[in-house]
């Protein structure tokens, strides 16, 4: 690989090029039977400026920190049209620029580019791409942008972002950020981060209140997160949801899939369409608080601390087709009623309702499932 200056720094691809070579970067000819072309550049960069990516052809780019005053790139360009493609890396009043542009005379072009980059470990990013993933690691900076389509991931990386996707799954990581990431839908997961940064599918939403709460709302899919320590609220149409550990209010809503919640120090509000609930709360709660967990049907199991205070108000309904006499399992003394509903134009539906009060009665816990078990249990 040779190392150019900021000056020379220019690579490009035209169609019908015999064969040319510029700044050590051999371009192939037009009609070779390579699938593919790879190039190799370097630039020198100081840190703290800004890597520009303007991708009109779309394309997966990974971006790594290295601790190196340079930029270095490495592509590959792929797809039918790969040669239709002009590619342009250079000096950038800011920083670097990487463009790419599709030239030829084809209304229809398909193309597969990779593109993996590596800049000083100070460094913006600005990102315009007609399709593709992009991945940022170990980098600190500003990062903002969009992709036409494509997953997002942020692994060990500090700074402001405001990324936003039209459809694919959102994954950080080991990352403090301040701001918000966007996707229309696929899943989120969150995993050691700090700071407020943000999760939602919905465009309109991307300047939320940034008061640390970790929100997320997708229209499908799955949402992980393992550490949210001033809370979050958790929305999406269908999948699992699971956050490891909170320490303040949770809000986890469902249309189908299980919730996984706790341990947590602050209320708990779980809602699903359908699935199974498990909630953990490891402290006992204010007068004021309140644990809310319904399912359209599954087994709901709640563990509270050893001297909880609270009143219990628990319900589970089954139907002929359950196949059995759901239970209401408590280590605290609860009183059992049965009794028999059919609704109008609705499913004959049978109720086992248990209530009873712990300590001084001050917090309440609302459950109600169909077709399902209830178990409350005293933490070890």
């Amino acid at each position: 690989m040779k190392r150019i200056s900021r000056a020379s720094s220019l690579l490009a691809i035209i169609a019908g090029v015999v064969s040319q070579s510029i700044a050590g970067a051999q371009v192939p000819p037009a009609s070779s039977s390579r699938a593919d072309s790879i190039l190799e550049h370097t630039i020198a960069a100081s840190p703290g400026d800004t890597l520009t990516l303007d991708l009109a052809t779309g394309g997966s780019v990974m971006v790594r920190g290295w601790n190196e005053k340079s930029v270095r790139l490495r592509a590959r360009l792929g797809g039918r049209d790969w040669r239709d493609t002009r590619v342009e890396f250079a000096a950038h009043p800011n920083g670097v620029r990487l463009l790419t542009a599709l030239g030829g005379s084809r209304t229809r072009t398909s193309t597969s580019h990779e593109f993996e980059i590596w800049v000083p470990l100070d460094y913006s990013i600005e990102l315009e791409s007609g399709g593709g993933s992009l991945g940022i690691t170990h980098v600190a900076g500003t990062f903002r942008g969009q992709t036409a389509g494509g997953s997002i991931v942020l692994d060990g990386v500090r700074g402001q972002v405001s990324l936003t996707t039209r459809g694919g799954d959102v994954r950080i990581a080991d990352s403090d950020l301040e701001g918000f990431v966007t996707t229309r839908g696929g899943a989120v997961v969150l995993s050691g981060v700090k700071g407020s940064v943000q999760a939602t599918s919905r465009i309109e939403s991307t300047d939320p209140a940034r008061d640390g709460v970790r929100r997320v709302d997708l229209r499908g899919g799955p949402i992980e997160i393992d550490n949210a320590p001033k809370g979050a609220v958790l929305h999406t149409g269908g999948g699992r949801i699971s956050i490891a550990r909170s320490g303040a209010a949770v809000d986890a809503n469902t249309g189908s899939g299980d919730i996984d919640i706790g341990p947590t120090l602050g209320t708990v509000r779980a809602i699903t369409g359908t699935g199974n609930i498990n909630v953990s709360i490891a402290r006992n709660l204010a007068d004021s608080e309140t644990v809310e967990i319904r399912s359209g049907t599954g087994t709901v199991t709640i563990v509270l601390p050893r001297d909880f205070d609270g009143a219990f108000d628990l319900m589970t309904g089954y139907t002929d087709s359950f196949g059995g006499v759901p239970r209401i399992e408590s280590d605290w003394p609860l009183q059992l009623d049965q009794t028999a509903k059919s609704p109008n134009g609705g499913t004959p539906q049978r109720y086992i309702r248990g209530t009873g009060v712990a300590g001084r009665g001050g917090s309440r816990v609302v459950i109600r499932t169909t077709n399902g078990n209830i178990v409350v249990k005293r933490s070890p």
